[in-house]
């Protein structure tokens, strides 16, 4: 993984790494996405052909504590995410913090519409 934390958050959020936040994540997407997808998954997601096709990937998140949940991805120990299994996190796209976790929880769906409304041609993977 290229994502060094919690250098790659500074630009986002200073030195408040482990602040309530929604992030996405840019992923560095493997040339057999499809057949790799197919090991994750019994039958293809809906969004496979989607994110096949797509000019980039994103993934967006809510966390109660930033910097240990994009740990969490960078490593694969906890709350794995399928998508994040097989591709590579790039970079840290954009970080969003918040007062609390409420708030960056109940936002997180609102800002990935946003991402995928403001980048046609791009998929943006949500929980």
């Amino acid at each position: 993984m290229s994502l060094e934390l919690p250098a790659a958050l500074e630009p986002h959020v200073g030195t408040d790494f482990q602040t309530s936040a929604v992030y996405a994540l840019l992923l560095d997407r493997p040339d057999d996405l499809e057949a790799r997808l197919g090991e994750h998954y019994p039958q293809a997601p809906p969004w496979l052909s989607q994110a096949v096709g797509a000019e980039a990937l994103l993934y967006v998140g809510a966390a109660a504590r930033l910097c240990d949940r994009l740990e969490d991805h960078a490593t694969g120990r906890a709350r794995r995410v399928g998508l994040l299994e097989v591709c590579e996190i790039d970079r840290v796209y954009d970080v969003w913090a918040f007062e609390d976790r409420a708030r960056a929880f109940e936002r997180e769906s609102a800002i990935a519409l946003e991402l995928q409304n403001d980048h046609d041609g791009w998929y943006v993977h949500q929980r």
